[in-house]
């Protein structure tokens, strides 16, 4: 959204509302899991976030990490 809501000007609100609504939607349709990438989600004040959308879920955070050099593969 842009302009961001004058209520909502980090976006959380609107944040958390969409993913509660993908997690809803995913259940009817009888998935268990949902994996979402997003950098921000792993870091601690993002947390009350992704525990109220993802209620009554288990949630595990993953901060992925690139290799330290060049794989053999190339």
């Amino acid at each position: 959204m842009r302009p961001a809501s004058p209520d909502d000007p980090d976006r959380a609100r609107i944040t958390e509302a969409h993913l509660a609504a993908v997690r809803g939607n995913f259940a009817r349709l009888g998935h268990r899991r949902l994996v979402c990438t997003h950098s921000a989600g792993v870091l601690p004040e993002a947390t009350g976030l992704f525990t109220r959308a993802l209620a009554p879920g288990r949630i595990v955070r993953v901060l992925l990490h690139p290799p330290t050099r060049p794989s053999a593969a190339g």
